[in-house]
């Protein structure tokens, strides 16, 4: 009874102690990191913040456990709590220390999208087997047979791998697209339908936003799976359309709405004019087939462009008579055809 009251009052007593000292610290060193513009003074109140009083506590008390006449089998278990709490605060630390540091990196605005996307799946990976290796570390220090362990875990793992193929499938698919880069973060990505902005690159899925503004939460195994159009890797967009004009129009029209429509294009801005030709003779009327390059990716931008080219093309027939067929007889045309 004597010993474990002895012990309670020292837990008490470090507890209260290290309290008070963590508070006092915490607010000079804020106050102090409020005044620099280095990362490191920032780091070490992030790390403050996510310090638990309760590994400390333990690892004290079990240092001095000697001085403090516990009795002997009381050392063991002690022993294992403190291993173990030490060992969770250290994961702690290091996990918001990658984390610290990643997010610091990629706020920075002169920061690359490959550059963004792959710091984000290294951060992870590092985060993992150093957890890994303080797991490993923690267990020979409480006398496991580390070896033995890990020969057990290899031949097990081929069971693991088998009951996780998925879950696997995503990881590899994680560290395809950090390797071979199909997409970046900020890029427009299309997908199985889906078309959206990437947001961030996982372990096991991407997140997009969609053009709503709804996240959509991919498997990274559909992205590798499927077909991935990058429309923010278009340097130009080839656009074709058809206007059907009148069975009526004359044959010295067709040749001048061919050299407006040329005209019309070759005039818009971002626009390279491929051609502009009579496509088929139908008993509706004339097809021709427009034919251009619009150099920007925007996709708003080439809308606007398309509206204005479309407008102005009307407005010239109207000009010069030139009329296009009836709409009804052009969709019959078409579903004929």
């Amino acid at each position: 009874m004597i010993a474990g009251g002895i012990l309670v009052g020292a837990i008490v007593l470090l507890w209260t102690v290290l309290l008070v000292a963590k508070r006092v610290l915490g607010a000079r060193i804020l106050a102090a990191a409020q005044l620099t513009r280095t990362t490191v003074d920032d780091l070490v109140v992030h790390l403050l913040d996510r310090t638990g009083l309760m590994a400390v506590v333990f690892a004290v008390i079990w240092a001095v456990s000697p001085a403090m006449a516990l009795p002997s089998e009381w050392r063991g278990p002690l022993r294992v709590v403190a291993v173990f709490a030490l060992t969770i605060q250290l994961a702690i630390w290091m996990n918001a220390s990658i984390r610290f540091v990643t997010c610091r990196y990629i706020e920075r605005g002169d920061v690359p999208k490959a550059t963004a996307t792959t710091v984000t799946a290294l951060s992870f990976a590092a985060r993992l087997v150093l957890l890994t290796l303080l797991l490993l570390l923690a267990l020979a220090n409480l006398g496991v047979n580390v070896t033995a362990l890990l020969a057990g875990l290899g031949v097990g793992g081929i069971a693991v791998a088998l009951a996780l193929q998925s879950v696997l499938k995503d990881l590899m698919g994680a560290l395809s697209i950090v390797i071979n880069k199909p997409f970046l973060v900020g890029d427009t990505i299309e997908v199985n339908g889906f078309l959206g902005e990437v947001r961030k690159v996982g372990m096991r899925s991407t997140w997009l936003r969609n053009l709503p503004g709804e996240e959509v939460i991919m498997p990274n195994q559909m992205l590798i799976d499927g077909v991935v159009r990058n429309h923010s890797r278009m340097n130009e967009r080839r656009v074709s359309f058809g206007l059907m004009l009148h069975h009526e129009t004359r044959a010295s029209e067709l040749d001048e709405a061919a050299t407006l429509m040329r005209e019309v294009v070759s005039a818009a801005p971002r626009v390279r004019f491929n051609r502009a030709q009579l496509k088929r003779v139908a008993p509706v009327g004339f097809e021709f087939e427009i034919v251009y390059f619009f150099e920007s990716p925007d996709y708003d931008l080439f809308a606007a462009t398309h509206h204005d080219l479309l407008i102005a093309i009307l407005k010239r027939f109207d000009e010069r008579g030139i009329a296009l067929a009836p709409p009804a007889l052009a969709n019959a045309d078409a579903a004929m055809g």
